[in-house]
């Protein structure tokens, strides 16, 4: 956007301010315009549209051109972020025929892009969910994934990436997962459910 006081031209046409002077796309997260671009002035960075997967965001990324050639770097602090859209999961595990809800049952649930994999656990009626107003994600986070049958915490929390707990967003970033029962002591006899494909 042209941010200064006064009209800019910009591959021969007039651009007034406040206006759009350039449009750039990312690849694989960057993107770069030619050397010669925008003229000498004043300029603001702001997202039109936020990639797929992620939030949009109206943060204002302010730059001046001053010399010839000059090429701004808008990394590191001066990067416009993108919050990854994250959610969750929740799910009642019933018995095939009556529909009486089973505790103590085991999903595990596994990223298709990073095969990351975490174990949640239904409460005492059939209930399990991996959002933060259930269990809070700092409790005991992924503490069911070594677990063994008879050890298993229906209070335990899931948490999905590298950043660290925040019961402010979903466990689960966006992506595809795949949920499946694990055998216990629980649902023993019974036909295992899953795989199933799910998506945040």
């Amino acid at each position: 956007m042209n941010a200064s006081a006064n009209p800019v031209l910009v591959g021969g046409e007039e651009v007034s301010p406040g206006e759009v002077a350039l449009t750039l796309e990312t690849e694989g997260g960057a993107a770069e315009s030619a050397p010669d671009a925008l003229p000498y002035g004043d300029y603001l960075v702001r997202e039109a549209e936020a990639p797929e997967g992620y939030l949009g965001t109206d943060a204002e990324v302010p730059f001046s051109i001053e010399e010839d050639g000059e090429m701004v770097e808008l990394t590191g602090e001066r990067a416009v972020a993108n919050q990854v859209k994250r959610g969750d999961l929740e799910l009642v595990k019933v018995s095939d025929g009556d529909l009486s809800r089973m505790a103590g049952v085991p999903f595990r649930i596994t990223s298709a892009t990073t095969g990351e994999s975490h174990v949640v656990v239904t409460d005492g009626n059939g209930y399990a969910s991996t959002a933060a107003s259930w269990s809070p994600h700092t409790a005991s986070t992924n503490a069911n994934d070594q677990a063994a049958d008879g050890s298993w915490d229906a209070s335990a929390s899931v948490r999905f990436g590298a950043s660290g707990p925040d019961d402010s967003k979903g466990a689960l970033p966006y992506d595809t997962y795949e949920l499946e029962e694990l055998p216990c002591g629980a649902n023993e006899g019974k036909q295992l459910l899953g795989p199933i494909e799910v998506r945040v």
